[in-house]
């Protein structure tokens, strides 16, 4: 096969150089999407105040958990075009656009739909405060407007990246940040619409990324206008489409899940505490970033060499890549816990939230090398075919565990600090079930790869004598 000269070789290559130059494009883009979703929090952190904060963070939430969704869709997509590109088959991929752009309508539709009608319901059964709630009220019945454009971009940006071209997806998405940020100054600082001005101004941008994916796809020849047919819409196609990317979608969604669970705890110690965990969350992103982008090579790497049956180097990769991730997360604590006040005024100028983000981040940052293994050996156990595996142990070590943990936790009437222990405590037995389950297959692939060769040169030996 031809390999582009944006196409990394991780068979042959050095172990350290291909996984660093993968990283960084990947980290790249990482690094353009969480711009474009904190600048709604910057803004209203620095030019409304915690209140407001407080109220977008704890509703924002529910996207997330969303997004989680769609992003495993996007995924399935992603998988059945690349296929089809592969197999050359035009009509069939005619068909695959053309059944999720439809499916993404209709989803898109239904979303919103639903989210208005029990968005109300949703902020009650987390018990946010009665101060915030109409701002949260406000930003999540404007915000939900922008899950139909939302879906679309994240399936055409699914099947751009499948036709093997990366780059776009990049450019398009940092157009959608740059007019997220002319939006919220315009609205929020501008013409002073509080919390409203920053969900409109999502809406736009979302509305700009999904149009422009979408005129990509049809200016490049992937799909013509003319097949959006709902006779074109095939079942059969939908249901692979939802098979390949809802493992993901739904390990995602239950991660946030959990994290609403502990929402709805963080919301009984009032507006500041909250205020305080959701800036400490955009903070971590610091370490969270370069983590994932470092796992996504890692299931890159071990796919490519387990295709080779290089087991033994799928076992320096692995130990090399975390090796890197940890040094390179040890590095950003030093760094964040040296100037931490500089951090937290990125987001928010509150004093108060600023102190009890900052004790946050002494509490759980010396941790944060745990999630270094957990995402290096679970993406390693996806890379070797085993997703389904590495998505129900995820959900019970990282979700399962971390609600129970705070049931108990509840009962203990803990402080907002102490809630914070499910992190170490989720991380640790989520790092070494993933990393004992890697070792053990491993090495069960090893030895029979082993006594595979043995009979091969047996048989081989009796051939010689037999003649």
């Amino acid at each position: 096969m031809n390999k582009s000269k944006n196409t990394y070789n991780m068979i042959d290559e050095d172990i350290l150089k291909s996984i660093v130059f993968f990283s960084i494009p990947l980290l790249g883009t990482s690094i353009i999407q969480q711009l474009y979703n904190i600048t709604d929090f910057i803004f209203i952190g620095n030019f409304i105040g915690k209140k407001a904060a407080a109220a977008v963070g704890a509703s924002s939430l529910l996207f997330t958990c969303l997004i989680g969704l769609f992003t495993g869709i996007s995924i399935g997509v992603s998988i059945i075009t690349s296929q089809t590109i592969g197999e050359n088959k035009k009509e069939k991929l005619q068909s695959i656009i053309c059944t999720a752009f439809i499916f993404s309508i209709l989803l898109g539709i239904f979303t919103t739909i639903f989210g208005l009608i029990f968005s109300n319901i949703f902020l009650k059964s987390i018990k946010i405060p009665p101060e915030i709630k109409d701002d949260a009220e406000i930003y999540l019945n404007i915000y939900l407007l922008s899950m139909l454009p939302m879906i679309l971009y994240n399936i055409f940006s699914g099947i751009i990246r499948a036709s093997g071209n990366s780059k776009i997806t990049l450019y398009i998405l940092a157009i959608g940040g740059f007019f997220n940020i002319i939006g919220n100054y315009f609205f929020i600082v501008f013409l002073e619409l509080g919390v409203a001005g920053a969900s409109i101004s999502t809406l736009i941008s979302q509305i700009i990324t999904a149009s422009l994916s979408i005129f990509y796809v049809i200016k490049s020849g992937l799909f013509s206008i003319n097949n959006l047919k709902f006779s074109k819409f095939n079942s059969n196609i939908l249901k692979t489409i939802l098979y390949n990317g809802l493992p993901s979608g739904i390990q995602a969604s239950i991660m946030t899940f959990s994290n609403i669970i502990l929402q709805y705890f963080i919301n009984t110690y009032g507006e500041d505490i909250i205020a305080a965990y959701i800036t400490y969350f955009k903070v971590e992103n610091f370490l969270w970033l370069p983590i994932v982008a470092i796992g996504q090579a890692v299931t890159t790497f071990v796919g490519q060499n387990y295709g080779a049956k290089n087991y033994e180097r799928i076992k320096k990769g692995v130990v090399v890549a975390t090796i890197l991730s940890i040094t390179i997360v040890l590095i950003l604590i030093v760094i964040i816990s040296s100037f931490p006040n500089t951090f937290f005024k990125i987001f928010i100028k509150d004093i108060t939230v600023i102190r009890l983000g900052i004790d946050l981040l002494y509490f759980i940052f010396p941790f944060y090398w745990l999630y270094s293994i957990l995402e290096n050996f679970g993406a390693a156990l996806r890379g070797i075919g085993h997703s389904l595996l590495s998505m129900t142990v995820g959900i019970i070590t990282l979700s399962l565990t971390r609600i129970l943990i705070l049931i108990y936790l509840s009962k203990l009437n803990v402080g907002y600090k102490e809630l914070a222990i499910i992190y170490p405590v989720t991380w640790s037995l989520t790092a070494i079930s993933y990393s004992v389950l890697f070792f053990i297959y491993l090495k069960i692939k090893i030895s029979e790869d082993f006594f595979l060769k043995e009979k091969i040169r047996i048989f081989t030996i009796c051939s010689q004598i037999l003649k």
